[in-house]
């Protein structure tokens, strides 16, 4: 497959096995980052997504936003999980196995990346959900309520998940699993293969779903969450100069710390991810940025960082809901026995 084919900013396997091989070194090097840092990170990920949702689950399901927390943590955890996949079938021992049926580096592609990518995307249209649904409640107050049901919550959230894999589902037409006679392996493997034909829609579709859509969501996410800061800084002067009853105040505090929390998701993710969109439109308008181009170690080299950066976005959330919310702290100590049901 060219590297140009493909969308996911650092999951043209076959190129960066090409850069692997360049040097001794260089091959330690990218071996270390894309496979033995990444892996306890994943882990560490998976085991806090698993956290998450079993949260999540025990929490009231009737506020929106913990229903889209759920589903953000269930597309944390599968993007992981194509993570994980993607790390073992680029393990050295792996790559240099004879007794596999398939080819590792194709399979990393086309099983592992197809994964990260659709479920990155998911995670993507999530975040701007829930900026936007928290921005709602603090412009129109008295009628989110009508506005944004759990009913409508939960439309959009499966209609997020389908139309996502959906839309993704181009990248098996345009490449196909296929058996091959592997003269290096001296037997036929299972490997990942781009079509011949319509590569001009191909490449149309890859800057739509790399560029476009990537800029269209970060946009978003970052106009919602300029809104959520500035509405935030005004009621916590309005609250200073005001005299306001306990439960009143109360009630307000647990808006400010959701509000809060749904801030730094979208901050994270957008330091997470927008550098990947950068790199990806570089891809396209910068001659040589390829990865057999004039500045291909360049490339490899964000494209590993990215890649480290996204295991963070989709590993670091536990940390903020058990500093920002009290009801998640309270139900995950409850899950772990730390604390005795009222």
């Amino acid at each position: 497959m060219s590297n140009s084919s493909y969308p996911s900013n650092s999951s043209n396997s076959s190129n960066q096995q090409s850069n692997l091989d360049a040097s001794d070194n260089t091959s330690d090097l990218l071996v270390a980052l894309n496979v033995y840092i990444p892996v306890p990170l994943t882990l560490a990920g998976c085991v806090a997504n698993v956290i998450n949702i079993a949260v999540f689950c025990r929490m009231d399901r009737q506020q929106t936003i913990n229903i889209s927390l759920l589903a953000m943590a269930v597309s944390d955890l599968l993007r992981l999980l194509g993570t994980l996949w993607r790390c073992v079938c680029f393990l050295p021992v792996v790559v240099q196995s004879d007794n596999l049926t398939f080819e590792p580096l194709d399979m990393a592609m086309g099983i592992g990346d197809v994964i990260r990518f659709v479920f990155s995307r998911i995670t993507a249209c999530l975040t701007l959900l829930i900026s936007a649904e928290r921005c709602l409640c603090i412009l129109i107050p008295l009628k989110v309520k009508t506005l944004v049901t759990i009913g409508k919550i939960k439309t959009i959230v499966i209609a997020i998940y389908i139309c996502t894999v959906a839309s993704m589902s181009w990248i098996y037409y345009f490449n196909r699993f296929e058996w091959e006679y592997s003269t290096e392996r001296n037997k036929t493997v299972l490997i990942f293969k781009p079509n011949e034909d319509d590569n001009d829609i191909e490449m149309s579709l890859i800057v739509v779903n790399n560029v476009l859509m990537q800029y269209v969501i970060s946009i978003g996410i970052g106009i919602f969450t300029a809104i959520l800061v500035t509405k935030m800084r005004q009621q916590s002067k309005w609250r200073l100069s005001s005299s306001k009853q306990a439960a009143s105040e109360a009630s307000a505090r647990r808006d400010d710390k959701v509000a809060k929390t749904v801030t730094v998701i979208s901050v994270t993710y957008l330091v997470c991810y927008f550098p990947n969109t950068v790199n990806m439109m570089c891809m396209y308008l910068v001659p040589g940025y390829t990865f057999f181009g004039r500045y291909s170690d360049l490339l490899v080299n964000i494209s590993v960082a990215v890649y480290l950066f996204e295991i963070i976005n989709s590993s670091v959330n536990i940390f903020f809901y058990w500093e920002l919310s009290t009801q998640f702290r309270k139900e995950m100590k409850r899950l772990f026995g730390c604390a005795t049901t009222p």
